[in-house]
């Protein structure tokens, strides 16, 4: 089964509205980013779960962070309204969904008249997985931006991304799988690693 449904991918995902593809700061993947009123997005998806990862928050030398909001709605159910600018990366928006085809739609709106969402893709979410949350913060915060997650299962990686948001701290790797033996590293530059 297809785990990941990039933002970009023309035959799953619909943009309607002005979207751009972004390549924020450098970074190894693309997104689809907006700030126009009422931009959407639908993706079409087989699994029992949904996780939409956002791409990363712009910090003041390099742009305006995403300060909009995101109406989501699954398979036409009432929606559910994200921020992104308080959002980890990675947000669980279902689980225990029948193993069907399914749409998620997300409609951009602004928010007390600020705007911008960058979202990178989809990960589809198997029924045993869960979820690592926590919250990162240092000393002198101003100088901790992005921070990168290394999770290893018994010296397999099984993922490797930056995974702050800047504005609150919030980190969420989704979809893992259950077992033991996992190792999580935490590297920031300038900042020594934590294991």
């Amino acid at each position: 089964m297809v785990n990941w449904i990039s933002a970009l991918d023309t035959e799953k995902v619909r943009p309607t509205g002005k979207w751009t593809s972004s390549r924020f700061r450098y970074a190894e993947s693309e997104c689809l980013a907006t700030s126009q009123e009422a931009a959407a997005l639908s993706c079409i998806f087989t699994g029992s779960g949904i996780a939409l990862v956002l791409g990363d928050h712009a910090v003041p030398a390099y742009g305006t962070p995403n300060l909009g909001q995101l109406l989501i709605s699954i398979d036409g159910e009432s929606p559910q309204t994200l921020y992104p600018h308080n959002t980890p990366n990675e947000v669980v928006l279902a689980r225990n969904l029948s193993s069907d085809e399914h749409t998620v739609h997300i409609v951009h709106k602004t928010h007390y008249e600020q705007a911008g969402s960058r979202i990178s893709g989809f990960r589809i979410l198997d029924p045993d997985s869960g979820d690592l949350a926590f919250t990162l913060n240092g000393e002198d915060n101003a100088f901790l931006v992005d921070v990168r997650a290394i999770l290893n299962r018994e010296s397999v990686e099984i993922r490797n991304a930056l995974v702050r948001n800047w504005l609150t701290g919030k980190c969420t790797l989704t979809g893992l799988p259950p077992g033991k033996g996992y190792t999580l590293s935490l590297i920031a530059s300038g900042w020594r690693t934590r294991v």
